[in-house]
């Protein structure tokens, strides 16, 4: 038997919860905040109106996802501004509020660039982590390396 888009929304919202309300204690706040904003784009994604479908977990992180923009900022490493990373998160934020106008779809579509550039940091650290070896010995980064001496790839 399938779940309910409902059913499926409210494990979603929870999930969100889960990951984003600790986030200041979290160990790696910027899978997290990936985690979490992703789990929040797809519940609202399933149903409009998150205030209702979970008041107290929509109220709660509605309060608290616009004061974490220094925490994206620090978290990716200063690649993604305060100023971007607090647009992306009041969008977030309205995705639980009750208000029904005609900027819900503006607000995911926020919502979802601030988790791709979560997710372009969280790619880069690692593979930086990793020394970049694929991209070095590719014979594309070499095609690459050789037009642009300053060595800068991937961006």
């Amino acid at each position: 038997m399938t779940q309910s888009p409902t059913g499926h929304a409210s494990q979603l919202l929870d999930r969100a919860f889960q990951e984003l309300v600790p986030l200041v204690r979290s160990p790696d706040p910027l899978r997290s905040l990936i985690s979490g904003l992703d789990a929040l784009v797809r519940a609202s994604s399933l149903h409009s109106d998150l205030a209702t479908l979970d008041p107290f977990r929509s109220r709660t992180l509605n309060e608290m996802l616009v004061g974490h923009a220094p925490l994206v900022y620090i978290s990716t490493n200063f690649e993604i501004s305060e100023a971007v990373a607090a647009l992306g998160l009041e969008a977030a934020s309205g995705l639980l509020t009750e208000q029904a106008d005609d900027l819900r779809t503006e607000r995911l579509l926020h919502t979802m660039l601030l988790v791709t550039e979560l997710r372009k940091c969280l790619a880069r650290n690692e593979l930086e982590r990793r020394g970049n070896r694929f991209v070095k010995s590719s014979n594309a980064w070499k095609l690459h390396a050789a037009q642009k001496p300053d060595g800068d790839y991937l961006q």
